[in-house]
C-alpha cells in the first residue's frame, strides 16, 4: 500500500506519525510525506535567529484538557514537556487588562461615563430578551445580544475588524460560540467570583477559568522535532521538502501526484492542504472558502524584557496596525540568550490591504511606531530581525461559510480513498492538540483499512 501524505504542517506530520505506529512494522506500507516548505511542522515549527533566539509563530501554548493527549506529550517529550501558568494581556482604551477578561478589568479600562453606558447596554439587551428571541446570524449579534451594543461598538467590533479584515456583520455567529470564553456578563459574574461554568461548557475542566497549560522548554517546534525524527528513522517513510504537490489525478482506484520533480502513484491520499487548494489540484470548483494570512516579524533586541511577565498582548484598539505580539523569552527562558529578549509581532492579512502590498521595512516601522505609543520599545534595542509570510492560517467564517465548505466536501465525497483532515482540510478553527487527535483517529481508521485488506 502506497500512501502520500499532502502536507506536512502538524496535522499531516502527526497522520504520518500515527499511521506507521498503527499499521505496525510487518505491514506492507510505503509512506510519502510532501511538503511545500523547507521544514515540516507548519505553523508549529519553532526557528532560530542569529545569537541564540528561537521564535514559535505566535504563542503555541496547549491547553488541552484530554489526559490521554497530555499523557502522550509526556511520554513523547519527557521533562521538557513542563506545566505553566501564563497571563497573557489585551490592550483596551489604553490599559493593559487580564486576558481572558476577568472581573469588571474590561469596564475599569474605560470612563466611568462609558463603564455606565455599557452596564446600561447590557440591562437593556437583558430588558430586550425577555420579550424578543435572539437571532444569533452573525458574530455582532451573538457579542451585542450577551454584551450589549456598546462593549460590541467600542472593543469587540474593532478588535474584530482589525483581526479579520471585515466587520463582525459579516462574520459567522458560530466564531463567537467557539472563540469567546464569556457567553454573558452574567456568566462572566460567575466564573470569576463564584467559580462556576455556564451550563453550555461540557468539559471537565473549563479552559476559561484554566490559566494551567503545557510547553515545552524550546519552544511548540520541539514536538515537530520529535515527531519527525520517529518517521525519518522508519524505513517505509520518505519525506519531500521542500517539494509542493502540482496536481492530482485519480488513476486506477489510486491518485497520480505529480510535483516538479517526481510523479508518485498512490493507493490511498490524506490531505491537510486547504480544500481551496485540494479542489483546485483536482480539478473541481472553487467552493468560495476565505482564509486570512499573516505576516511574522520577528525582532531580536538588545534588552531584557518589554513585556515583564506577560507572554503575549493582544492590542485590541485602531492605534497599531498589529493584532498580538509574543515575548517568547516569557513562554520559557530557553528561547533567548539570557539579558536579552524577543517579540514576534502578528500582522494579518487578507492579501488585499496595506499589510499585504508593505515591505518588511515598512513592517518594522508600523511596529515600531505602535509599539513606542505605548513606550514599550524603540528602535535602538532591535538587533535583528526578519519578516516571515504565512498564507492561509486561519479559516474565515464568513457567514456562507457553513455552504462553501459543504460544497468542498460533497465534491470531494466521490474520491474513493481521500481523506481531508486539519484546519485547513476541514476548515475548522483547530488549536495544535485538535490536530494531532484528530490525525490520529484518521490513522487508526486507514490502519484498520490495511489490515483487513481493505481500501
Amino acid at each position: 500500500m502506497r500512501v502520500a501524505v499532502i502536507g506536512g504542517g502538524v496535522s499531516g506530520l502527526s497522520a504520518a506519525y500515527w499511521l506507521l505506529e498503527a499499521a505496525g512494522a510487518g505491514t506492507d506500507l510505503e509512506l510519502h510525506l510532501f511538503e511545500k516548505r523547507d521544514a515540516v511542522g507548519g505553523l508549529c515549527q519553532t526557528v532560530g535567529m542569529e545569537g541564540g533566539f528561537r521564535f514559535d509563530f505566535g504563542p503555541h501554548n496547549i491547553h488541552s484538557v484530554d489526559p490521554w493527549f497530555n499523557s502522550f506529550m509526556e511520554d513523547l517529550l519527557g521533562e521538557e514537556y513542563r506545566t505553566r501558568v501564563y497571563k497573557p494581556r489585551v490592550v483596551f482604551r489604553d490599559r493593559f487588562i487580564p486576558y481572558p477578561m476577568k472581573g469588571l478589568d474590561i469596564l475599569g479600562g474605560v470612563s466611568p461615563l462609558t463603564s455606565a453606558a455599557c452596564a446600561a447596554s447590557f440591562l437593556w439587551s437583558r430588558i430586550e430578551s425577555l420579550f424578543t428571541e435572539w437571532r444569533d446570524d452573525t458574530f455582532e449579534d451573538f457579542i451585542r445580544n450577551r454584551f450589549g451594543r456598546k462593549l460590541y461598538d467600542i472593543y469587540f467590533g474593532p478588535f474584530t475588524e482589525k483581526t479579520w479584515g471585515v466587520p463582525g456583520s459579516m462574520i459567522s455567529a458560530d466564531f463567537g460560540r467557539q472563540r469567546i470564553g464569556v457567553f454573558t456578563l452574567w456568566d462572566l459574574f460567575k466564573r470569576t467570583f463564584l467559580g462556576m461554568k455556564p451550563k453550555a461548557v461540557e468539559a471537565e475542566e473549563d479552559p476559561f477559568l484554566n490559566s494551567r497549560c503545557f510547553y515545552p522548554d524550546r519552544g511548540s517546534g520541539t514536538i515537530i522535532d520529535t515527531l519527525r525524527r520517529a518517521c525519518e528513522s522508519d524505513p517505509r517513510f520518505v519525506l519531500h521538502s521542500p517539494e509542493p504537490v502540482e496536481g492530482i489525478t485519480p488513476a486506477g482506484g489510486g491518485y497520480v501526484l505529480r510535483t516538479a520533480k517526481c510523479r508518485f502513484d498512490a493507493d490511498l491520499v490524506m490531505s491537510s492542504i486547504s480544500l481551496e487548494d485540494l479542489c483546485r489540484m483536482l480539478g473541481l470548483p472553487d467552493p468560495g472558502l476565505v482564509y486570512i494570512s499573516t505576516r511574522f516579524l520577528l525582532l531580536t533586541l538588545d534588552q531584557e524584557s518589554v513585556f515583564g511577565s506577560t507572554p503575549w498582548v493582544y492590542f485590541a484598539d485602531d492605534r497599531t496596525a498589529f493584532n498580538r505580539v509574543s515575548e517568547p523569552r516569557n513562554m520559557s527562558p530557553e528561547m533567548s540568550p539570557e539579558g536579552r529578549t524577543s517579540l514576534c509581532i502578528e500582522f494579518t492579512t487578507t492579501g488585499s490591504d496595506r499589510i499585504s502590498a508593505a515591505s518588511g521595512g515598512d513592517l518594522l516601522d508600523l511596529a515600531l511606531a505602535g509599539l513606542s505609543r505605548y513606550g514599550l520599545l524603540g528602535r535602538g534595542p532591535v538587533i535583528d530581525w526578519k519578516v516571515v509570510d504565512w498564507e492561509n492560517t486561519y479559516p474565515l467564517r464568513t457567514l456562507d461559510y457553513r455552504k462553501a465548505t459543504g460544497r468542498a466536501l460533497a465534491s470531494l465525497a466521490p474520491f474513493r480513498n481521500l481523506f481531508t483532515h486539519g484546519r485547513l482540510g476541514r476548515f475548522e478553527y483547530y488549536n495544535m492538540d485538535h490536530c494531532m487527535t484528530e490525525a490520529r483517529s484518521l490513522a487508526g481508521t486507514v490502519a484498520e483499512s490495511l489490515a483487513g485488506g481493505r481500501h
